[in-house]
C-alpha cells in the first residue's frame, strides 16, 4: 500500500527528504531513483517497495550530514553499514540514530585508505 508524502527538498534521483502527512514528521527516503523527476513543495505516493531505507530527520545538521555522506560515500558501503547495524540491534537493542552516518563514514574512509596504499592502524 502506497503512503503519501509532500517533498521538502530533493538531495538526489535515490534520496528524498519527506513529511509524512499522517504523522507531520520529516523523513529522509532512500530508494533507485525515488528522486528522479520530482519537485520540492509537491505530494508523492511511495510504496514500501520504492522505498528501500528511510530515517527520521533529526535536525538540519543531520540531513546534511547525511547528504555529504551520500554524495561522497558508495551507496553500497551505505548499504552494507546499514545491515551490520540491522544485525547489532538485533543483540543489543536501538542504537544511536547518527551511528548510520558514522559507521558509513568511517568505513569509506578506511577502505579508500586500504586503496590508496596506507592501510589502516
Amino acid at each position: 500500500m502506497a503512503k503519501e508524502y509532500v517533498i521538502s527538498e530533493i538531495l538526489n534521483n535515490n534520496v528524498i527528504l519527506v513529511v509524512d502527512n499522517k504523522r507531520t514528521e520529516e523523513l529522509i527516503l532512500v530508494g533507485k531513483g525515488i528522486g528522479f523527476g520530482k519537485k520540492a513543495g509537491y505530494s508523492t505516493k511511495l510504496s514500501e517497495i520504492d522505498i528501500e531505507k528511510s530515517f527520521i530527520s533529526c535536525d538540519e545538521e543531520r540531513v546534511h550530514e547525511y547528504l555529504q555522506l551520500i554524495n561522497q560515500v558508495d551507496i553500497n558501503i551505505i548499504n552494507l553499514s546499514d545491515e551490520i547495524i540491522a544485525e547489532a540491534e538485533k543483540e543489543l537493542g536501538q542504537l544511536n540514530l547518527h551511528i548510520h552516518i558514522d559507521l558509513a563514514d568511517h568505513t569509506g574512509f578506511t577502505l579508500e585508505r586500504i586503496k590508496n596504499g596506507y592501510g589502516y592502524s
